[in-house]
């Protein structure tokens, strides 16, 4: 990976933490370990702290539309109060918000496996070694969705692998930067 590519995969992070690696490998990992030990926390947590920002912002909205003095203009209004009825409704039921992970989770998962497996066997036609290779990730992954979809407790899974990949990322992304600068 150049060195181009790896800064601007750690920008947002990078900035977050000050460009500090060791700060931005604690926060990965730390947030990492929350989900793959604590996932319904660290979800209810997650989905709490979205309300409020969104509540925030739509406050903001509307305070600043009201300092503003253009009072003809309802745009920000109206963009301040969706925000703001979004972030209660985050805040009071996060339960609703959490199940329906699932369901988009699931949808995508079918959607990107029809496309592989449609894609794997398009290609075996075309004398291409790899399809069978392709063939067994797209049904995997269309299976998965399948159970994601049907499945109340895909959820834990879902997070539990976003922590595994969070831990993953922030492990190879502090060796790397570590084989780089020093």
């Amino acid at each position: 990976m150049s060195q181009s590519n790896r800064k601007f995969n750690l920008t947002f992070v990078s900035e977050m933490t000050g460009g500090n690696r060791i700060a931005t490998f604690v926060m990965l990992a730390g947030l990492g370990v929350l989900m793959l030990f604590w996932p319904n926390a660290t979800l209810n947590v997650a989905v709490c702290i979205a309300g409020a920002v969104l509540m925030f912002l739509g406050a903001w909205y509307v305070f600043s539309w009201y300092r503003g003095g253009r009072l003809g203009d309802k745009e920000p209004v109206f963009i301040g109060a969706v925000l703001a009825l979004v972030g209660l409704f985050l805040l009071v039921s996060p339960g609703f918000v959490i199940t329906m992970i699932n369901v988009v989770a699931g949808i995508l998962l079918i959607i990107f496996g029809y496309i592989t497996l449609s894609g794997a066997l398009a290609s075996r036609y075309e004398d291409s070694k790899q399809w069978i290779i392709s063939a067994v990730i797209g049904a995997a992954t269309l299976i998965f969705g399948i159970v994601c979809l049907f499945s109340h407790n895909a959820t834990d899974l879902i997070v539990r692998g976003v922590g595994v990949a969070l831990i993953f990322n922030a492990v190879s992304q502090f060796i790397a930067t570590g084989k780089n600068n020093g």
